[in-house]
């Protein structure tokens, strides 16, 4: 399970524990309190140090400006912890650079057009606004559509999972970074611990697979 949500779920999880359904968890964990409150073992876990993977991303931004810069963080749902270990890598690195002020930092719920419309409302309000990291690479692509249409070629954008969009968007420059948490990786990981759960050997309570940043 990669779940959306890390705690809505925990219902439905505990409806298969009791079934004995094997369960792995991937990318984004189940929140660990909620799974104790209700009786449950953790679960294995699966998936990359996403603070370390907002911090680069937010570090490799701010290794790019010339000159003191204000900066938007496009979050994503703060019920996902993922997305909060994004958002607090990225504004740690911005931070610690001393060059950006943060001056937003608002959910887009992982969508592109939720993230334009707050890029467009953030732009409004600091018309000086020149980097967004954006916790997933579609609203990344929201900024950069946004970026794109009012000319603004010297904003620095990142974003987070590396898709194929987003890779077309580094190549033409619109997209400056983004994380690849090697997807693929994370899956075969979460499946040979499923085999080795059937087969009753024991598992790693958390396997962490490497980020890599992604830039032109």
């Amino acid at each position: 399970i990669a779940p959306a949500d890390t705690i809505e779920t925990i219902p439905a999880l505990a409806r298969a524990y009791a079934k004995g359904v094997h369960i792995v968890n991937i990318a984004n964990q189940i929140d660990p309190t909620a799974l104790q409150a209700a009786a449950l073992a953790p679960i294995p876990f699966v998936s990359v140090d996403n603070q370390a993977g907002g911090f680069l991303a937010g570090q490799y931004l701010a290794s790019k400006l010339s000159a003191p810069a204000k900066a938007l963080i496009i979050e994503g749902p703060r019920s996902a912890n993922n997305a909060i270990q994004r958002r607090d890598g990225a504004h740690q690195a911005l931070r610690e650079s001393g060059r950006v002020e943060v001056v937003a930092s608002e959910e887009a719920h992982w969508r592109l057009e939720q993230a334009y419309a707050l890029v467009k409302q953030v732009h409004a309000e600091h018309p000086d606004l020149q980097l967004v990291f954006a916790a997933n690479d579609m609203m990344a692509l929201g900024a950069v559509l946004y970026a794109q249409e009012h000319q603004l070629s010297h904003w620095l954008i990142g974003g987070y999972d590396n898709i194929p969009d987003a890779q077309a968007a580094i190549t033409s420059g619109w997209l400056k970074v983004t994380i690849d948490q090697q997807a693929h990786h994370q899956g075969y990981l979460g499946l040979s611990t499923v085999v080795d759960l059937i087969e009753g050997k024991p598992v790693e309570e958390l396997v962490l697979v490497d980020v890599r940043v992604m830039t032109q």
